[in-house]
């Protein structure tokens, strides 16, 4: 009769190092001197503790595993003279479904030096952020801050990033 073990436990390869992703290992033998620790066979498993993110090896490749419903997406903002346009509009590209579950909405405004970077809801009740089906319509008022000296006007600088989570479909 062959052996019946209860309560078994299964071992996940495991990290606490923020960003670090698995790959598929060099060898076919993990104890042959060729394997680090990140690396994986086919089949198992790898957990990244500090990023809440779960892989698997599915034959010669690794796929990451969903372990929320949410996604984050975080992308740069174009350049963008804000002394002279009030508003700046990006495209989102959701689905009809998707971007009715955007939250947390993010919007980061680097100055033309470089060397500040702020939220732009902080500049005060006279900035907003709208959300439609097909776009995120970033706005300031008149007067503020972005109007005086010269530290937003150069429309070739990167003028830093924007990010929200979303349910996927």
């Amino acid at each position: 009769m062959g052996r019946v073990t209860l309560d078994a436990k299964m071992k996940i390869k495991r990290s606490t190092v923020l960003g670090e992703v698995p790959t598929i290992g060099p060898s076919a033998d993990h104890t042959d001197g060729t394997w680090s620790a990140t690396n994986i066979y086919s089949g198992e498993l790898f957990l990244n503790e500090a990023d809440s993110r779960l892989w698997v090896g599915a034959g010669a490749e690794v796929k990451e595993l969903s372990i929320s419903d949410k996604t984050e997406v975080y992308t740069v903002l174009p350049g963008w003279d804000m002394s002279t346009d009030k508003s700046l509009t990006i495209t989102h590209g959701l689905s009809s479904d998707e971007w009715l579950t955007i939250r947390n909405v993010t919007v980061m405004i680097l100055d033309d030096s470089g060397a500040n970077m702020n939220d732009f809801l902080a500049y005060g009740d006279d900035t907003s952020i709208r959300i439609t089906a097909t776009q995120i319509i970033i706005s300031r008022e008149d007067g503020i801050f972005f109007d005086t000296g010269t530290s937003h006007n150069d429309s070739a600088v990167t003028r830093g990033f924007y990010g929200y989570t979303y349910t996927k479909d």
